[in-house]
């Protein structure tokens, strides 16, 4: 054969070796290869250096996957191990959480004053059960009394708001500390409502809403 067949059957070597060649040149590259020694070993090096046996080639990948898939598994798991009960910890937390009721929460209507000139009624429409009272005296003349409502995080949000009024009870214009078997009643008494962390166990009372302010007679 001539050697420009050679340099043109060279060319098809490799389309032949992938058997992506017609018929026809598959007949005429058969047939030259039965006559060209240098064809035949061209074509055996193609076929040499493609044909890599699958166990050898496809098992390393296979045994990667396998790994990075075990590994996925695992950080799953320890993410669902860690994350899942820190999530529940922290929203109980939350949920369990007490704390003061801001002040145009309050549904707070008035105040008034009671039989007893010291006994004040907070009337207010709601279903607040829970409420703390703390008095500053400022003087021997003046007293200030201050309360606020407080709930938890997971009754505020799912404790319905009962429209009937209801009414809390405040000890005005008296001290509370018995002094020689009786009781100091004090002139003037203003009454807040106060908005600090009820969880917190601060007493500064930092946001607080003046209610009522009197001044007892006699």
């Amino acid at each position: 054969m001539s050697q420009i067949n050679c340099n043109i059957i060279s060319d098809l070597l490799e389309l032949y070796s992938d058997e992506v060649v017609t018929e026809d040149t598959k007949a005429l590259v058969t047939e030259h290869l039965r006559e060209c020694k240098e064809c035949s070993d061209k074509l055996a090096l193609i076929k040499q250096n493609l044909n890599i046996p699958a166990e050898i080639g496809t098992e390393p990948i296979k045994q990667i996957k396998r790994r990075i898939k075990k590994r996925n598994i695992l950080v799953a798991l320890v993410a669902v191990i860690i994350v899942v009960p820190t999530a529940l910890f922290l929203v109980s937390a939350w949920a369990g959480r007490i704390v003061a009721i801001p002040f145009e929460e309050t549904h707070i209507i008035g105040v008034e004053q009671g039989r007893d000139d010291w006994d004040l009624y907070v009337f207010f429409a709601d279903n607040i059960t829970e409420y703390a009272v703390q008095n500053r005296h400022i003087d021997e003349t003046t007293m200030e009394v201050y309360f606020y409502f407080y709930k938890t995080n997971y009754e505020r949000l799912f404790s319905p708001t009962n429209p009937a009024d209801t009414y809390l009870t405040l000890n005005a214009h008296e001290d509370m500390i018995p002094q020689g078997g009786e009781r100091i009643r004090r002139h003037t008494v203003r009454v807040y409502y106060s908005t600090f962390d009820a969880g917190g166990g601060r007493r500064d009372f930092s946001e607080s809403h003046l209610l009522w302010e009197k001044e007892a007679e006699g």
